[in-house]
């Protein structure tokens, strides 16, 4: 999983003390218990994703997940069939 350090990112797992991987870059997330409490750690995306769409598109309402490895303008437009602009979900500058 990317972790920063300073102006450097590297890539990190985690492992069990038989070196069982417990996570890597391609974990999720990642929860850590101390005596005061957990923390849920979620690491940040390495590269630009935009999830299929679900449940699917024919039911009446839809989620439309993406990530953004960086602070950066998104714009989200949704198209019919022949290429006319139906709507534009998202137009702004979005944090990581």
């Amino acid at each position: 999983m990317p972790v920063a350090l300073g102006n450097d990112t590297r890539n990190v797992a985690i492992l069990n003390m038989d070196e069982v991987v417990l996570a890597d870059r391609r974990a999720e997330s990642v929860t850590i218990t101390s005596p005061s409490g957990s923390v849920a750690i979620r690491p940040a995306p390495i590269a630009f994703s935009l999830q299929p769409n679900r449940p699917n598109p024919f039911n009446p309402s839809t989620t439309i997940s993406y990530e953004v490895p960086q602070r950066t303008h998104v714009t989200l437009r949704i198209y019919n069939v022949i290429g006319q602009e139906i709507i534009r979900l998202v137009d702004k500058v979005q944090p990581t």
